[in-house]
């Protein structure tokens, strides 16, 4: 699947969804075509994760962030920390957090269940709880408030500090982001532990003894089938995040409300009276 974009920075973004699970994203970004060029802060995407994958442990440089005027301190290797420790305590709260160079991001929870992140090209990246709307409306830290998910920027370049840390950013040409070439590289997402991202083939896929039907507009879905193997179900959406859970019964029938969800593709998860999982995709219309 390609989708492309006439932005601020003209992008096309491919997905590539594969069987086992896996989804390939190549990155293509035309800074020539830039809207305001020389003025670019960062290049790159941005996409959020449930904030219960809190543990981050990746291969870039590090521990402490690191931007292309300020990098000599900050070495390449495997580092281990929290989300939460990312976020640098400055005067007033600002974009922070970036390390060059990744190589492999896994992003999980206490269990190990969550995404690992695979790099190919220059990635840079930056892990926060917050996006950056969050830090440029409100001046302190502390005003912060609590967000579900984390925000993931996965970068080609981010403009240097130069002096923006404590003044006007003054920063050097040579650090700042390059508009002479298109920028092109590449993500692979893919699932660790416990996590399903209702793509790879399951046995549902071959035995459908399950379904969830919805009708357009309608604010409620029906899961049937032979529930009565199951001992419990869960609604999650696509980035493996828990909703909200299902009380099954022996009519295998359970019919539930949608209203608070968005239109879009969701994923029922169940769990076998044997301890097997297994998934049911549907769609909000």
């Amino acid at each position: 699947m390609t989708a492309t974009r006439q932005a601020l920075v003209p992008n096309t973004l491919t997905y590539t969804i594969h069987a086992d699970g896996n989804v390939v994203l190549n990155v293509s970004l035309d800074p020539t075509q830039a809207q305001n060029k020389g003025q670019l802060r960062r290049l790159g995407v941005s996409m959020g994760f449930d904030s219960r994958f809190a543990l981050m442990d990746y291969t870039a440089r590090g521990p402490r962030e690191n931007y292309s005027d300020r990098c000599e301190g900050s070495f390449f290797g495997h580092h281990v920390q929290r989300v939460d420790s990312n976020l640098t305590h400055y005067a007033r709260t600002q974009t922070c957090g970036n390390r060059m160079g990744l190589r492999d991001l896994r992003l999980t929870d206490a269990e190990g269940n969550g995404v690992l992140v695979s790099t190919e090209g220059q990635v840079e990246f930056s892990v926060l709880p917050y996006d950056d709307h969050d830090l440029v409306n409100v001046e302190h830290d502390w005003e912060l408030a609590p967000s579900k998910f984390n925000t993931a920027h996965f970068d080609f370049f981010q403009q240097g500090v130069g002096s923006g840390s404590c003044g006007p950013a003054l920063t050097l040409d040579k650090y700042k982001v390059p508009t002479d070439k298109v920028a092109n590289y590449t993500l692979r997402f893919s699932g660790l532990g416990k996590l399903y991202t209702g793509i790879a083939n399951r046995p549902f896929a071959q035995q459908p003894v399950l379904r969830v039907t919805s009708v357009p507009g309608a604010e409620t879905a029906t899961l049937s089938g032979a529930l009565t193997a199951y001992r419990s179900a869960s609604v999650v959406d696509l980035r493996g995040a828990h909703l909200f859970d299902l009380p099954l019964n022996e009519s295998n029938r359970v019919v539930f409300s949608t209203a608070t969800l968005q239109k879009g593709t969701y994923l029922v998860q169940l769990v076998r009276n044997d301890g097997k999982n297994e998934a049911v995709k549907w769609f909000k219309n």
